[in-house]
């Protein structure tokens, strides 16, 4: 017998042998909640693992594509896609990094309280000074660098 039946069959029995009539009116509920505790730990499934399309694929290169660079140094201050305006606070080496292409797209100074701006059409301008001329490829995430 599995452990669910023996754990039903001895609460009801000792409801229904020795106990007054308020006591066996209880008996359904507190069967139910002997079954769903019972059940609770008796019914365990097996850890879904994905497989066919939706699984994650474990042929991916974890090496950069050929022609790409590593993020650049410094602290990254924003990401996102462009159109991107950002004030640059303390100023210093700014970097403007294409993560999508995983490339430099300009590395620069920028003074104290500097915007930079990132647009698809005009390029980068820092201190509204364009420092690499438009156009960008559109749809493309950019990210912004500083290193002091």
């Amino acid at each position: 017998m599995s452990k669910r039946g023996s754990t039903i069959d001895t609460v009801c029995g000792v409801i229904r042998g020795g106990v007054s009539g308020e006591a066996r009116a209880l008996c359904p509920g507190l069967l139910a909640l002997v079954v769903g505790v019972a059940g609770c730990n008796t019914m365990k499934t097996d850890s879904v693992v994905a497989t066919g399309p939706q699984a994650p694929r474990t042929d991916v290169p974890t090496a950069p594509r050929a022609g790409t660079q590593a993020p650049p140094e410094g602290v990254r201050l924003k990401s996102s896609i462009s159109p991107i305006n950002y004030l640059v606070g303390p100023g210093g080496a700014l970097t403007v990094y294409d993560a999508t292409d995983m490339k430099t797209v300009v590395t620069t100074t920028a003074p104290t309280q500097a915007i930079v701006t990132i647009d698809d059409d005009k390029g980068v301008s820092v201190a509204n000074v364009v420092v690499k001329p438009g156009p960008l490829p559109r749809g493309h995430r950019y990210e912004l660098y500083l290193k002091k």
